[in-house]
């Protein structure tokens, strides 16, 4: 049994947001919940010539303006299978954030051996569910 969602942000402040369709429709249809305007994003969408909501330029633009401000992107993909995840650092703050959505993850029926790639600014680390939700040495507290 897993969660049935498979795609999620999670914010600066560690709430998380099921994306039900993909993350750059969530935040278009919500923009100042992620700190934009309506008119911000349709400007980056322009400068790039891209229809609103094409997953291209404008859509990897805005995804790396919010991961650079402390959001998280995790998607997961079937194959292979496994979690990705986009995540500026790994600071105490995005460290318990990832604790709380990899426990809620393996709470709703997910494999605690799942893998999930951590995609840093500087690195990726892949690493299991599991280790995400429980290892005390991978991040800091």
């Amino acid at each position: 049994m897993s969660s049935g969602i498979s795609a999620f942000w999670l914010s600066p402040d560690g709430k998380i947001l099921p994306v039900m369709a993909t993350h750059i429709h969530y935040v278009i249809d919500e923009p100042a919940g992620f700190g934009f305007s309506r008119a911000e994003i349709k400007k980056i969408y322009t400068r790039y010539g891209e229809a609103l909501g094409a997953e291209a330029c404008a859509r990897e633009e805005i995804i790396c303006q919010l991961v650079k401000r402390g959001w998280i992107r995790i998607r997961k993909y079937h194959r292979p299978d496994r979690w990705s995840v986009n995540v500026a650092s790994l600071s105490a703050g995005s460290a318990g954030a990832l604790r709380k959505w990899a426990r809620t993850m393996i709470d709703r029926g997910e494999s605690g051996i799942e893998e999930a790639w951590l995609d840093l600014q500087t690195e990726r680390r892949k690493v299991l569910l599991q280790d995400l939700a429980y290892e005390l040495l991978l991040f800091p507290r």
